[in-house]
């Protein structure tokens, strides 16, 4: 996932990439960065800068991070001014990271906002119950009832 940066609070960034890579097979990572509590705002932006250079300017670049409002997202926000060739999404999930992984890894990574709505749209209906100390589930999970499912030995 050559144009795929993500930032997040800790090891985050490295353990979705790495579900991201279990799930998806030996498909190129995307850029993990961490920080710590320890970063500072300036080496957080330095690194930022670093990262986003590497990458042609005539290329889009996502850029994920973790929380809406927290300290990556504010990192991240900083460098619209110098460089057009960003979009900057939060919220991370792995859903989302493998929606977007799918489609860059197919030749297809968004390059607009209307691209990255769609692509969220979708990720968010990921978000759900799917069952309750009450015993109530979703129909989502009514393969896992099954008795054939049980013995199959997948996960």
């Amino acid at each position: 996932m050559k144009n795929i940066i993500i930032l997040t609070h800790g090891e985050f960034s490295r353990g979705i990439t790495q579900s991201c890579r279990m799930i998806l097979g030996d498909v190129a990572a995307p850029l993990a960065l961490s920080i710590r509590p320890d970063s500072s705002t300036d080496m957080v932006n330095s690194m930022l800068e670093n990262a986003i250079c590497a990458y042609p300017k005539n290329e889009t670049v996502v850029l994920l991070t973790d929380i809406p409002g927290g300290s990556t997202t504010r990192s991240a926000l900083s460098m619209l001014n110098t460089h057009s060739n960003l979009i900057i999404v939060s919220g991370l999930n792995l859903g989302l990271l493998l929606e977007i992984a799918v489609l860059e890894t197919a030749g297809n990574l968004p390059e607009d906002r209307a691209q990255i709505e769609e692509i969220l749209a979708e990720a968010r209906t990921s978000l759900q119950i799917v069952g309750d100390s009450a015993g109530a589930s979703s129909d989502f999970c009514e393969f896992a009832e099954s008795p054939d499912s049980a013995d199959s030995g997948e996960l």
